[in-house]
């Protein structure tokens, strides 16, 4: 299983926003040249994450994104789902009849075993956690997460 680009560099802005929690919005160009992302396409990826409510947009001069809860609040599953949707390895995971036929495809179960113990992991996981991992200062630079 290979997350896409846009779930990568959506992740990158969620860390961000999650170390300047509190500290009012944040401008879109200043995460996308802290992290060398195209604004445009990374505005594309937040204002998904907007519609799915884990950001919230202000507008005007101080104006910029900023999470909608608390960091330990918003699970790197919601991050994933909100942009790319469910998470499954393959197909018949989401939906039995992916693969109409007569005789039920015996590794379904395994499929299905895989993709749980994957959505577990980032669901235990939350902004806060992955914010800890990053130098977060205070009003500082914020150090760009790895892909």
């Amino acid at each position: 299983m290979k997350f896409s680009t846009k779930v990568r560099y959506g992740l990158r802005a969620m860390i961000e926003l999650a170390c300047r929690h509190g500290q009012g919005p944040v401008q879109l160009g200043l995460v996308a040249d802290h992290h060398q992302i195209s604004a445009k396409y990374l505005h594309a990826v937040m204002q998904q994450l907007r519609i799915a409510g884990l950001v919230r947009t202000v507008r005007g001069a101080h104006g910029g994104f900023e999470l909608s809860r608390d960091p330990s609040a918003i699970s790197v599953l919601e991050v994933i789902e909100a942009i790319d949707g469910p998470v499954a390895v393959v197909d018949c995971v989401l939906n039995d009849c992916a693969f109409q036929r007569e005789v039920p495809c015996v590794a379904q179960e395994v499929w299905c075993e895989i993709s749980t113990a994957i959505r577990d992991v980032i669901k235990c996981q939350t902004l806060a956690d992955l914010a800890k991992k990053v130098h977060c200062p205070e009003h500082g630079v914020v150090q760009p997460p790895c892909p």
